[in-house]
């Protein structure tokens, strides 16, 4: 049998223990066993105890004799008060790396400590309930005030002792340098480097200029800061300030000064991207509160020209940042721990875009969500989740709107687009008419009762408007598809159920065209989300599903108008919004090819198409 060796130290002789040291929710003395197990010395000499004495006592009960030369107390010694002598019983457990502050109970409500802080070089993983770190057992460890138990590169936070225990890990940095090593990223002096390029390409004064159109244009959609923690030009972290730069500088055209000073000398937006990627390679090892933000703001930044959807390399980014979020404990509801209001607050609107961006991405991009609402608490928004937020009480309304439609269109994946719906659904039009018309009745109480409409100018209620119209989209995608799969195979449905169908999908198409054609071409100022492009796509692709599914010549001649009519409003309004010309790219594509090259039509769809409707293939 092995014996447990320790470089045990005696205890001093004048510390006695009170009945404070009866456990707080038990009436009952602590037992010898309490002691910590450096008391078992491994030593050989005679009397000294061992494990398998211990295990093999007549009692049946580990124990053990202490020799009285250790000077260790007896028991009817121990009869003072235990405030003095648990300090001294952690420094023999600990050392010198034990709680340095007076020591709290372990229950009763811990003192706000500042979980996301900047200012040190450690991240703070949270402890899950299957991990190898036992949540629950932290409730026994001895902590500070503060709700820490420091050990040499590793500290253990409490921030929440209730049913829902949240416990962190606050890890060094330099844990993870042979990690970066092995992956050939930069050390941390090369890291140094980046922070003088991106000073050098960015001094302090446009940074700060950079960062105020940031808050104006974008932080409406993404409040993912507080006043308590505005970025810095001089203090954030050089991949964030990299990523808000190339977010914001797009918007450079309402700053006076730099639209002087970057005229003939613009900041090269890739240098800008290529700085953070790679600062990013080297901090998601440790991954801080910061890295969350960078990674959110390269997920919302649109792509460049708008064609191209970028859709591999954005999931990678969406699959890292949730990696980053699960880490920091984003998945949880920080309203009940023991931190300062405004970072429960940002750790909640930062939680909920994360869910957000994950929603959209999954809509726009056809594939399932990352995350679930089974093991991702915020998913929702509410008035108080605005303090703190850096925006106007107006912004914060329509973010408010936005985030209840994320909810709707959660639903619509979830119940009319996931595998398990689309089995069941899917040549079920009756069953999908049912859940689809709860949904739709949704958007109706959403669109009725909300102030918004096509012709405000506020940035983020035309944002709203277009995701209204979106989450109306997909839902009439459902209808439609029961459309095709009932009749491919030949299920029986009543021609009424049909008729409401494309009822609906046709209403849901118009409203769209009309929501398409009042955007104003100032419209161009503001910030349009990644998603965008692919949702006005979408109202394309919807309106030539409804012209191939046309019922009658007559009806397949309307429609291509609408077709011919949408191309033309496109064609203009895309040079000042090319947000639009993704849609405008699928509709030049079927003049080009040809319609009947592209789709296989019913003989009164063919009749009824026009010459311009062949493509222009054939005049080549």
């Amino acid at each position: 049998m092995h014996r447990l060796s320790t470089n045990a130290k005696p205890l001093p002789q004048d510390v006695t223990i009170s009945e404070s040291l009866r456990s707080p929710s038990r009436d009952q003395a602590v037992s010898p066993i309490s002691l910590p197990e450096q008391l078992l010395l491994d030593s050989t000499s005679s009397g000294s105890p061992s494990i398998d004495s211990a295990l093999n006592s007549s009692s049946g009960q580990l124990s053990y004799d202490i020799p009285s030369e250790i000077g260790l107390l007896s028991w009817e010694q121990i009869d003072a008060n235990f405030v003095n002598f648990q300090p001294n019983l952690a420094h023999d457990f600990l050392g010198d790396l034990g709680p340095q502050e007076e020591t709290r109970p372990h229950e009763g409500v811990a003192p706000e400590v500042l979980l996301d802080n900047d200012d040190t070089d450690s991240t703070p993983q949270f402890v899950g309930t299957t991990g190898e770190f036992e949540p629950c057992l932290f409730g026994h460890y001895l902590r500070d005030v503060s709700g820490r138990l420091p050990f040499k590169k590793l500290t253990l936070q409490s921030v929440h002792l209730g049913r829902l225990p949240a416990h962190f890990m606050l890890t060094s940095q330099s844990l993870y340098s042979q990690s970066r090593e092995e992956a050939g990223l930069a050390t941390k002096i090369e890291a140094n480097k980046s922070r003088e390029e991106l000073e050098l390409l960015v001094p302090v004064d446009i940074g700060e200029r950079l960062i105020r159109l940031y808050e104006r244009f974008i932080a409406p959609q993404y409040p993912i800061f507080s006043t308590q923690s505005r970025p810095s030009p001089k203090s954030s972290p050089t991949y964030l300030l990299a990523a808000i730069y190339a977010i914001a500088l797009p918007f450079m055209q309402f700053d006076d000064v730099l639209t002087l000073d970057l005229a003939y000398d613009p900041l090269p937006t890739s240098t800008l991207l290529q700085i953070s990627l790679k600062a990013l390679e080297f901090e998601i090892y440790g991954p801080t509160l910061p890295v969350v933000q960078a990674f959110i703001l390269l997920l919302a930044r649109p792509t460049p020209h708008h064609l191209i959807s970028d859709s591999s390399f954005r999931c990678k980014l969406l699959g890292t940042l949730i990696s980053a979020a699960h880490t920091l404990g984003l998945h949880m509801d920080p309203v009940e721990w023991s931190i300062p209001r405004w970072q429960a607050t940002q750790r909640r609107r930062i939680s909920f875009i994360i869910f957000k961006i994950d929603t959209w991405m999954a809509s726009s991009l056809g594939r399932p969500p990352l995350l679930n609402e089974e093991n991702w608490l915020v998913t929702s928004m509410s008035a108080e989740d605005g303090y703190g937020a850096c925006i106007d009480e107006a912004d914060w309304r329509d973010f408010i709107q936005h985030a209840q439609l994320v909810s709707t269109l959660r639903r619509v994946l979830s119940e009319l687009h996931s595998l398990r719906a689309l089995s069941q659904l899917s040549s079920n039009i009756q069953q999908t008419l049912g859940i689809s018309m709860q949904i739709l009745e949704e958007l109706s109480i959403w669109h009725n009762t909300t102030t918004i409409s096509s012709s405000d100018e506020a940035p983020a209620s035309v944002i709203n408007l277009l995701a209204y119209h979106y989450t109306h989209i997909n839902v009439c995608r459902a209808l439609l598809r029961c459309h095709a799969t009932d009749a491919q195979s030949n299920q029986s449905s009543t021609d009424a159920d049909m008729q409401r169908a494309r009822h609906e999908a046709g209403k849901c198409l118009s409203n769209a065209l009309l929501f398409v054609n009042k955007l104003k071409l100032d419209a161009s100022s503001q910030f349009w989300p990644a998603w965008a492009p692919l949702a006005f796509s979408s109202i394309v692709n919807i309106m030539l599903h409804l012209l191939v599914m046309s019922s009658s010549s007559e009806e397949a001649k309307q429609r291509m108008q609408t077709v011919r009519d949408t191309r033309e409003s496109l064609r203009i309004r895309s040079k000042q919004l090319p947000v639009l010309r993704l849609g405008l790219l699928r509709i030049d594509s079927v003049f080009w090819k040809g319609l009947d090259q592209i789709f296989v039509l019913q003989p009164h769809i063919y009749e009824a198409l026009s010459p311009e409707f062949m493509g222009l293939r054939k005049d080549m």
